[in-house]
């Protein structure tokens, strides 16, 4: 089966700076070695968004997103520049520092872990409520059991197929910012 990666940035102003990161995904796309259309590459990367935006904080915009068979030039690339056209995450802001983070992590095998790391504003406190956990946990099912309209599923680069679901863990973490410039203190 072929694999799809998927990568999907987002923007926002820390310090009044603007800030950017990412998170990718490896999707088996279901068809042996071809190539998949521009079309179905990019209704996963926006259900991918959507599932994003159920934990980003609305001060979140998607500005870029590039997507294309695993090791192959990309077939979807797309930026958003345009205020008009910018996607923004879905909840208010809680003021937290942008480091503070929510993790949704799957374990492969013994100490082998895929991890995702959600920099928001939106959560206040060192945990998250069970309620919280339990609707993010909910959101990113598909990952296991189908993105999109195509059923893509989240696979390792070797293309193995995740058994595991993505959990929330249960507390607020921290992970930095890369610092790809000075910032002032």
């Amino acid at each position: 089966m072929a694999t799809c990666k998927i990568v999907l940035t987002k923007r926002f102003t820390f310090r009044g700076q603007p800030e950017e990161w990412s998170n990718g995904y490896l999707l088996q796309t279901g068809v042996q070695g071809a190539t998949p259309p521009e079309a179905d590459v990019r209704s996963a990367a926006m259900a991918l968004w959507a599932m994003e935006s159920a934990i980003l904080s609305s001060d979140q915009i998607l500005v870029k997103g590039v997507g294309g068979l695993l090791g192959d030039p990309a077939v979807w690339v797309e930026e958003w520049s345009d205020p008009q056209t910018q996607l923004s995450g879905g909840a208010g802001s809680g003021g937290q520092h942008p480091e503070l983070c929510v993790l949704l992590e799957a374990k492969w095998r013994r100490r082998v872990y895929s991890r995702k790391w959600f920099h928001t504003k939106r959560h206040s406190g060192d945990a998250l409520p069970g309620g919280e956990i339990t609707t993010i946990n909910g959101v990113f099912a598909p990952l296991t059991t189908g993105v999109g309209p195509h059923g893509w599923r989240y696979c390792n680069p070797a293309g193995q197929l995740l058994n595991t679901p993505f959990t929330c863990d249960p507390y607020v973490r921290t992970h930095q910012l890369k610092a790809g410039r000075r910032r002032p203190q």
